[in-house]
This record gives C-alpha cells, sequence and structure tokens, in this order.
C-alpha cells in the first residue's frame, strides 16, 4: 500500500508544498514535487528569487534570505 501527502513548509520569505510518497510495506519514502504556494519576493525568468532591495538573485536557506549585492538580509522568526 503507498500513502501520498503533502507537507507545507515555511522557509524564511516562502511557503512551498512539497508532495510525498510512502510505501508501507517496504518503508520506503519518494519526494514526489515542490511548488511555491506563495512568496514574499519577486523571481525572475528561471524560477531564482530577487532581492527586493536591489534586484539581485538571493542566496536561500530555510532560516535566512540573503542578499549578496546589498545588505538585504531576512532572517526566519526561529532563527534570531
Amino acid at each position: 500500500m503507498i500513502v501520498e501527502f503533502k507537507i507545507e513548509r515555511h522557509p524564511v520569505g516562502r511557503v512551498l508544498e512539497q508532495h510525498w510518497s510512502f510505501n508501507v510495506q517496504t518503508g520506503e519514502w519518494r519526494f514526489l514535487s515542490e511548488s511555491i504556494v506563495d512568496t514574499e519576493y519577486e523571481c525572475d525568468d528561471n524560477g531564482n528569487f530577487l532581492c527586493p532591495a536591489c534586484g539581485a538573485t538571493l542566496e536561500l536557506s530555510p532560516g535566512r534570505a540573503r542578499c549578496t549585492d546589498c545588505d538585504f538580509e531576512h532572517l526566519h522568526e526561529h532563527s534570531w
């Protein structure tokens, strides 16, 4: 039996929905897809998130969005 489910993740400045499956018989997890539900940042044509201050591509981690071209930095509320 395979169970499919979706999880909503909340990294800094974004809401992502991940779709997973779990095979109950084998214990195998499978990542199926990820989509952007909501974002505070604009995106370019390649899907890169852009700095709201200068328009450069942001460096993203789950707890931080940082621009290397200016001093913009957005920390997740749980990262302080």
